[in-house]
C-alpha cells in the first residue's frame, strides 16, 4: 500500500508537469479534478481501500450531472467559441488523449491520497507517511534515463525548483493529514476551489512564465458549474 501510494503520487505530479504546456493550466486542473471526484465517489460507494461507505443518492447523481455539464461548457463550448484558429483533426486527437491522461492521473491522485492517509493512521504520523511517498518517488526518479546530476545541479540553482518542491511537499502532507478526518472526496473537494482559482489566474495573467490566454466566459461558467457539482456530491 505505501509503495503504491508513492508511485501513484509520482505519476500524478509528473503527469501534471508534462501536460501543463500541452493543455494549459485550467484543463491541467479540471481533468485531474474530474478524475479525483468521480473516483473518490466510486471508492466511497463500494468502500474500496477501507474508505467509509457512502451510498449513491439522487442528489449525488444530480451533482455528477452538473459536474460533467460544467466540464463540457468549460472545454467543448469554450473551444467552439474561441477566436483561436481551429486545430487540425490530428491535433484534436492528441489533445483528447492528453485530457484522458490527465483524467487518469486524477484517479491515481485519489488512490495515492487514500493510501497515504491510511499509512499515516497506521504509523501515527501523517508527516512520515508523506515522507515515505517522497522517498519512493525519489528512488524511482533517480533511475530514470533522462535524469542525471547535471540537470540536478542546474535545478538547484533555480528558485523555481525550490518553490515547486516546497509547494508539492505542502500539498502531499496536507492531503495526508486531511484524508482520514474528512474523507477522500471532501478533502479533494475543499482543495479544488483554490486550485481552480489559481489555475485561472495563471492562465489569465501568464504567471510563472506560462502562456497567457484570456479566460473565456464559458470557462468561468464551466468552472463554477464544476464547483457546484462537487459541493452537491460531497455535502448533501
Amino acid at each position: 500500500m505505501d509503495d503504491n501510494g508513492g508511485l501513484f503520487g509520482l505519476v500524478f505530479i509528473t503527469s501534471c508537469i508534462i501536460l501543463f504546456p500541452k493543455i494549459g493550466s485550467v484543463e491541467t486542473v479540471m481533468f485531474p479534478t474530474l478524475g479525483q471526484i468521480l473516483s473518490g465517489m466510486f471508492f466511497e460507494t463500494f468502500g474500496w481501500f477501507n474508505t467509509t461507505v457512502v451510498m449513491v443518492s439522487v442528489t449525488r447523481i444530480i451533482g455528477i450531472i452538473i459536474l460533467l455539464a460544467g466540464t463540457y461548457i468549460a472545454v467543448v463550448l469554450s473551444a467552439r467559441h474561441s477566436t483561436i484558429e481551429l486545430a487540425s483533426s490530428e491535433h484534436s486527437k492528441s489533445q483528447m488523449l492528453n485530457r484522458l491522461w490527465a483524467f487518469g492521473a486524477g484517479i491515481l491522485c485519489t488512490v495515492q491520497s487514500t493510501f497515504n492517509g491510511q499509512l499515516g493512521h497506521y504509523i501515527q504520523s501523517p508527516t512520515v507517511s508523506a515522507l515515505w511517498a517522497f522517498i519512493i518517488g525519489l528512488i524511482v526518479l533517480a533511475f530514470l534515463k533522462n535524469n542525471n546530476w547535471r540537470h540536478l545541479r542546474i535545478g538547484i540553482r533555480l528558485s523555481q525548483s525550490w518553490f515547486a518542491g516546497l509547494a508539492g511537499a505542502a500539498f502531499v502532507t496536507l492531503m495526508s493529514l486531511l484524508i482520514l478526518p474528512l474523507g477522500p472526496g471532501l478533502t479533494v473537494s475543499i482543495s479544488t476551489l483554490g486550485v481552480m482559482i489559481g489555475a485561472m489566474l495563471i492562465q489569465q495573467f501568464g504567471l510563472f512564465q506560462s502562456k497567457q490566454q484570456s479566460i473565456s466566459i464559458y470557462q468561468i461558467i464551466g468552472v463554477i458549474g464544476m464547483l457546484i457539482g462537487i459541493l452537491i456530491i460531497k455535502i448533501y
